[in-house]
C-alpha cells in the first residue's frame, strides 16, 4: 500500500543521473538540504506539493509517480499528487493537469476501476 519507498528511489536515481545534488534539488523546491537527504533515506516524507516540485526539478514524470501509487494502491498518495498537480497548475501555470474537472475526472475514473476489481 505504501509507494513512497519505490518514488523515493525514483527520485533520487534521477537526481543522480541528472548529475545533480541533494543542495541542488533543494534550491530548486525551497526547502534546505537537509531535508532532501532526509527524504531521500526514508527518514521524512515530503508533503504532496514538495513531492510533485521534486518530481518535475529531476524531471521524473508526474504520470510516473502516479503510476507507482496506482501500482501499490496508495489512493491516498495518488489524490494528493493529482491535487498537488492542479495547485501547482494554479500557481504558475506549469502544471500537466487541464483543469480541476480533468483531475476530478481521472481520479474518480481510476478509484472506479479499482472498487471494481479493474486493474
Amino acid at each position: 500500500m505504501n509507494a513512497m519507498p519505490e518514488i523515493r528511489e525514483r527520485l533520487r536515481n534521477r537526481r543522480l543521473t541528472a548529475g545533480l545534488t541533494c543542495g541542488d534539488i533543494a534550491e530548486r523546491i525551497g526547502v534546505s538540504t537537509a531535508t532532501v537527504y532526509r527524504w531521500e533515506n526514508g527518514e521524512r516524507t515530503p508533503e504532496g506539493i514538495y513531492l510533485v516540485r521534486w518530481a518535475h526539478a529531476v524531471r521524473a514524470g508526474f504520470y510516473g509517480l502516479l503510476d507507482i501509487a496506482k501500482k501499490h494502491d496508495d489512493i491516498p498518495l495518488y489524490a494528493s499528487l493529482i491535487a498537488q498537480e492542479y495547485r501547482r497548475k494554479e500557481l504558475d501555470g506549469s502544471g500537466t493537469i487541464r483543469n480541476r474537472k480533468h483531475s476530478a475526472a481521472v481520479l474518480l475514473s481510476d478509484y472506479c476501476r479499482k472498487v471494481n476489481g479493474h486493474h
